[in-house]
């Protein structure tokens, strides 16, 4: 399938215009149902988030995890308050679930 075949081409060999192309595809196509947030929680899509849609609320959870661990480890621990977590802005990210199983939307 094509989000899965993206995602062990990225394992294998980086980057491509054509794992772009297949992010850019699923995303349009979320878009089209009435998706209005996508999130991306494959890091291999994390590598092209750029290739969502643009119209698209997208969200990053690397972002949101790497977002985390700094607020953590420059809070004072778990005591710190966790309203004080903000992700990151970014202009492009998307989707995935399970490497093993294909979902979109």
């Amino acid at each position: 399938s094509g989000l899965l075949a993206a995602i062990r081409a990225i394992k294998a060999a980086g980057p491509t215009q054509a794992t772009r192309e297949s992010l850019r595809a699923a995303s349009d196509a979320m878009t089209r149902d009435g998706v209005t947030v996508q999130l991306i929680a494959c890091t291999e899509f994390s590598l092209i988030a750029d290739a969502a849609d643009p119209g698209a609320k997208a969200v990053d959870t690397l972002d949101l995890l790497a977002a985390g661990i700094i607020a953590y480890a420059t809070s004072g621990g778990p005591d710190a308050n966790k309203a004080d977590l903000q992700p990151p802005t970014r202009s492009a990210t998307m989707l995935s679930t399970d490497p093993n199983k294909e979902t979109i939307g």
